[in-house]
C-alpha cells in the first residue's frame, strides 16, 4: 500500500512539473495607443491622429487629434503635458476648423483634465504646404 501511494506521489508531482504538451502560439502585445497614428513631429510637439473618432459628415469629416508636448505647458497656472484637439475638415470647401481643445496633465492625451475650451475662429482657408494642409489631405483624399 505504501509502495503504491509512492507510485501515485511520484507521478502526481511528475505531472505538476512537467511542461505543457500543447505549447500555445504567442498573443500579439495589446497596445494602449494603437489607435493612435503618428502624424507630424517638429521641435516640441509630436501629433498623433485618433483613427477611432473620424466621423464622416455629408461635406467633410470631423477627428480627434493628441497634441502630445515634449515639455509641459502652462496655462495660467495648469500645468498640461498633452491635448486632444477635435478638428473639422471641410472636404468641398478645402477649410478646417477647431471646434474643441481639451488638455491633460499626461502625456498621449491621459490623466486628469486640466483645461478645455470650445474654440472660436469658426473656418479656416488652408495655407499650401501646412500642416493642417497635409491633415486635410489625409482626411479628404
Amino acid at each position: 500500500m505504501n509502495r503504491l501511494l509512492l507510485v501515485l506521489l511520484a507521478l502526481l508531482v511528475e505531472n505538476a512539473y512537467s511542461k505543457p504538451k500543447h505549447h500555445p502560439e504567442p498573443v500579439e502585445p495589446v497596445h494602449v495607443h494603437s489607435h493612435l497614428e503618428r502624424f507630424h513631429e517638429e521641435k516640441g510637439i509630436t501629433i498623433y491622429i485618433d483613427l477611432r473618432s473620424r466621423e464622416i459628415l455629408p461635406n467633410g469629416v470631423i477627428a480627434w487629434k493628441v497634441w502630445n508636448y515634449h515639455v509641459p505647458k502652462d496655462l495660467d497656472g495648469y500645468i498640461f503635458k498633452s491635448e486632444r484637439v477635435q478638428t473639422e475638415y471641410d472636404c468641398k470647401t478645402h477649410q478646417f476648423r477647431l471646434i474643441m481643445r481639451v488638455a491633460h496633465e499626461n502625456p498621449m492625451g491621459e490623466g486628469e483634465i486640466v483645461a478645455a475650451a470650445i474654440d472660436p475662429r469658426g473656418w479656416e482657408n488652408l495655407e499650401p504646404d501646412s500642416l493642417a494642409q497635409r491633415e486635410w489631405n489625409f482626411f479628404c483624399k
